[in-house]
């Protein structure tokens, strides 16, 4: 990667020098994974975001609880650890093995949370360091590579968190019945409209400008749901994510609550994101009303750079 970083870099001559560089870069960028559908007229913004590093066998990248400063792409023969502590006098549990053209730490570039995990280098070499401020100030101006980015950094996320799911409360073959006798039913048919002026009063939304939640009413629909419904199954399609508005929600595996989930929170958003099966069930333990997103219309927020997504 490191070669190929280079002759990117290297301005060809002649009358065409811009547009040619944009293409070289392009052309570099497009076998990086977070990078493959930037395009040329974009190239130039994203390679401003790469710092080149040496990473050594040992370095900590981050450990668990600290501050989110920067994420970094993997260059030939890197190999990184992401683990959680477990005490002293324990090792750690390594959750993750990263190697070239991978990501970690891209956390950093979505939320300013506290890190989750602690990343450790096995295996040294080059790498490529994005800082989160750089990043934020891509994203600030609304440009379409960072809207990209993202949508691929939450594809690959997605992934991770259904192996660690899958490693916390394994799923079974088939899902047992839920608590309280609910059954899947019918899915969520057609709802309630939506206005932009209900959508002010919600966390997720509030924050947005009013041209955003006029667009974001036209897609969203309200449901009212009964307590003991079963809004969706383990093993079912990823075909919308939800946002409670009130009630509760919990979401079940093997007969085992893994969470309860109150007003203002959002679920099945990582089927809605990479398409893949539901990991819970999700039951109503109250009468809720919340609001649906389909996968096909969050997918349409990315491709069309609305803030919300």
């Amino acid at each position: 990667m490191a070669d190929d970083y280079n002759r990117a870099m290297k301005r060809p001559q002649g009358p065409s020098n811009d547009g040619e560089l944009d293409k070289l870069i392009a052309g570099f960028l497009s076998t990086i994974p977070l990078f493959a559908e930037v395009t040329a007229a974009e190239a130039m913004e994203v390679i401003r975001l790469l710092r080149r590093v040496d990473l050594a066998p040992g370095e900590v990248l981050f450990e668990k609880g600290g501050p989110p400063l920067a994420m970094w792409l993997l260059g030939e023969g890197c190999e990184v650890e992401v683990s959680v502590p477990r005490g002293a006098a324990t090792r750690p549990v390594v959750l993750s093995t990263l190697e070239a053209t991978q990501t970690v730490g891209e956390m950093a570039l979505i939320d300013d949370s506290p890190r989750s995990a602690t990343a450790t280098v096995v295996r040294g070499g080059q790498a490529q360091r994005i800082e989160a401020t750089d990043f934020e100030a891509l994203r600030a101006r609304f440009h379409p590579a960072a809207f990209k980015m993202i949508r691929r950094l939450a594809s690959e996320m997605a992934g991770r968190l259904r192996t660690i799911s899958r490693r916390i409360a394994p799923a079974a073959e088939v899902s047992p019945s839920l608590s309280g006798g609910g059954h899947a039913g019918a899915p969520l048919g057609m709802g309630a409209k939506v206005t932009p002026e209900a959508l002010a009063s919600v966390a997720q939304f509030k924050d947005l400008p009013s041209t955003v939640r006029l667009a974001l009413a036209q897609k969203l629909q309200q449901h009212e749901v009964p307590e003991g419904a079963v809004l969706f199954r383990q093993g079912g399609p990823g075909d919308c994510l939800l946002v409670l508005l009130e009630g509760e929600l919990a979401l079940l595996r093997q007969g085992r609550t893994l969470a309860r989930l109150a007003p203002g929170s959002m679920c099945g958003l990582v089927s809605a994101i990479d398409g893949g099966p539901r990991a819970t069930d999700c039951q109503a333990t109250t009468t809720a009303r919340v609001l649906r997103l389909p996968r096909a219309d969050l997918e349409w927020l990315f491709q069309s750079g609305n803030r919300f997504a």
